[in-house]
């Protein structure tokens, strides 16, 4: 099984030149230590789309232990959005292709931005370094979504809120590592001086933190989770948790010129999922009920495997309780939706949508607390 599992480059470009400098530097990359272990690598080229698409249905919809990086130069189209707007989205082709598996998207543009549901993209005319780079990313991508082996041992693993501002800079640089990896940052946000991922959320928000007890009795930060709270009375009494987080956060923010204009940037619905499931906030729908919403959760790669996701969303589970939530939210991929189930999360709506931010389609899940069997103790007036 182990030497059947092939990772494909998969070109369609339909721009001769371009397909052949595209080719060239395909065959120039290091023969080791680019793409994921365990793989055998093979390029496919395709010159048209319904081959394309046949291809990706028989070779990663029906053998999941494959996975593929798509480039193609016909991946995405402008369209004029209702408020007269101007962006790119994937075409009708591209949307056919996006699928759960392991799968990466490259769009070849003459001017490229962030796409909802491309992983990169890269210009017509890019450098061999700036292909490589971009390939690279979207092969760490798909290392970081296979499915991890299983720790053979239990590791020391301890959950517990950040307790410091030392403690929450590694917090947000894990989580930057994390999610340049998965292609979730705005371009500025990638190249932030500091290596830190934050936004205006994280300042009213309950910091988690999964630490490996080492030997010398220290500590090491291998997972992050993050529940971010609607705004609460001065009478909460997690109301100095709040404050002392919002004071960390914002330090931390100061010291890089990016971050300090992105975290002062809020947001018009409080909670990212208000704005990619805007029917919450119905008057039928919402009841005024106490929201929050779980994101964040990442684990080193080093400790996959090991259990500490499912230990970190109980634990914000436990967390959210305490605070007093009635509906826990989070957004995730197809492919995690497993993980969030055995904890009680249920999908509400149908239709997946694009995340504020990250610009990736994904599920929108809630667990109702008051019908976990536990007392939930309201927001003071």
């Amino acid at each position: 099984m182990h030497d059947r599992r092939q990772f494909f480059i998969v070109l369609r470009v339909k721009e001769p030149g371009l397909q052949a400098r595209l080719l060239k530097h395909l065959n120039e990359l290091p023969g080791t230590g680019f793409l994921p272990s365990g793989y055998r690598t093979e390029v496919v080229v395709h010159n048209d789309d319904h081959e394309t698409y046949r291809w990706f249905r028989h070779e990663i919809d029906h053998r999941p232990e494959n996975c593929a990086i798509l480039i193609s130069d016909d991946l995405v189209e402008g369209e004029v959005l209702q408020d007269e707007t101007w962006t790119y989205l994937p075409k009708s082709f591209a949307k056919e292709l996006i699928v759960d598996g392991l799968f990466a998207t490259i769009a070849v543009m003459k001017s490229p931005q962030r796409v909802v549901d491309i992983d990169r993209t890269v210009a017509a005319d890019c450098t061999r370094d700036e292909f490589r780079h971009a390939l690279a990313l979207c092969a760490a991508k798909l290392g970081f979504m296979l499915p991890p082996r299983k720790q053979k041992q239990q590791l020391p693993i301890q959950i517990r809120r950040i307790s410091n501002k030392a403690e929450l800079s590694a917090y947000f640089r894990l989580r930057h590592e994390a999610y340049t990896v998965m292609g979730y940052l705005q371009p500025e946000i990638e190249r932030a001086p500091s290596g830190l991922e934050i936004n205006w959320n994280d300042r009213n928000a309950i910091h988690l933190g999964a630490f490996l007890r080492q030997p010398n009795r220290r500590e090491h930060l291998v997972g992050t989770a993050r529940l971010a709270l609607m705004p609460l009375s001065p009478k909460h009494a997690e109301w100095a948790t709040m404050q002392t987080f919002e004071q960390w956060t914002d330090e931390l923010a100061q010291s890089d010129p990016i971050l300090s204009r992105s975290i002062n940037q809020p947001l018009s619905l409080t909670l990212p999922i208000f704005h990619s499931v805007r029917k919450l906030l119905s008057p039928e729908i919402f009841h005024g009920a106490s929201c929050g919403e779980l994101s964040r959760i990442i684990v080193a790669n080093d400790f996959r495997g090991a259990g500490i996701s499912s230990k970190l969303t109980r634990a914000a589970i436990d967390e959210a309780r305490k605070a007093g939530i009635e509906r826990l939210f989070l957004e995730c991929l197809p492919l995690h939706m497993s993980l969030y189930s055995k904890m009680g999360f249920r999908v509400f709506e149908a239709d997946a949508r694009p995340v504020i931010y990250v610009k990736k389609t994904m599920v929108p899940m809630e667990l109702r607390l008051e019908q976990a069997g536990h007392a939930v103790s309201h927001h003071p007036a």
